[in-house]
């Protein structure tokens, strides 16, 4: 089975799912940019291989003349599961923006994305009775906050998952994008990347991106 990833402007997500495979092949990481989640379904992809007549599944560019195809292999699939194996769980806070939340779950879970840092964690209630802290979620979508909580980390300390008991809005959500929002002060300050393909190419380089959450 194959994916075709296109390249217009409303079809962004295959890209990013290409390039995420892409970094799974290359190490046990999160890739930049996804979360437990996503990471959760490309192991989920892998493992409809030799069902129901699926021989294999790989991702493809459409219009390159030399298009890369990048498979979801056994190695893709272990990578992926190593990327999301809990080695250490300490309480500790984590800063981002809640980007996502699902309630139609019987857990109610959300997520925030670290924009500096390109990274993404999924988190749940500590205790999803709480509804004064549901409601503190539901209100600050959008909006710049920290978290804290029982954080998981995997063998290279990236953050997995976090138990969230507590949250602090830092920033209040930005008012609705405009077009001139969206398109930037500054256009040419990314080389033409999106903020997630920039900060790829910055990790990529020598320079380290400082970042983290506090550990008590």
């Amino acid at each position: 089975m194959a994916i075709a990833a296109a390249h217009s402007e409303g079809e962004l997500a295959l890209p990013r799912a290409l390039e995420a495979v892409r970094e799974l092949h290359e190490r046990p990481a999160i890739p930049l940019g996804a979360n437990e989640f996503a990471v959760r379904k490309v192991i989920k992809l892998h493992q409809l291989s030799g069902k129901r007549g699926v021989t294999g599944i790989e991702f493809s560019e459409v219009g390159d003349k030399l298009a890369r195809v990048t498979p979801i292999n056994a190695l893709v699939a272990a990578h992926a599961r190593e990327a999301i194996k809990e080695v250490s769980r300490t309480r500790s806070s984590f800063r981002g923006r809640l980007d996502k939340i699902n309630l139609r779950v019987k857990s109610p879970e959300f997520s925030l994305f670290d924009e500096n840092r390109g990274i993404g964690l999924r988190c749940h209630l500590e205790n999803r009775g709480d509804v004064d802290l549901l409601q503190q979620v539901k209100s600050s979508v959008g909006a710049l906050v920290s978290a804290r909580g029982d954080l998981k980390r995997n063998s290279v300390g990236q953050p997995i998952h976090m138990r969230v008991d507590r949250l602090r809005v830092i920033e209040e959500a930005p008012a609705r994008p405009t077009l001139h929002n969206i398109a930037g002060i500054s256009p040419d300050w990314t080389e033409g990347l999106s903020s997630v393909e920039f900060i790829r190419k910055q990790r990529r380089s020598p320079k380290v991106i400082e970042g983290g959450e506090e550990q008590e």
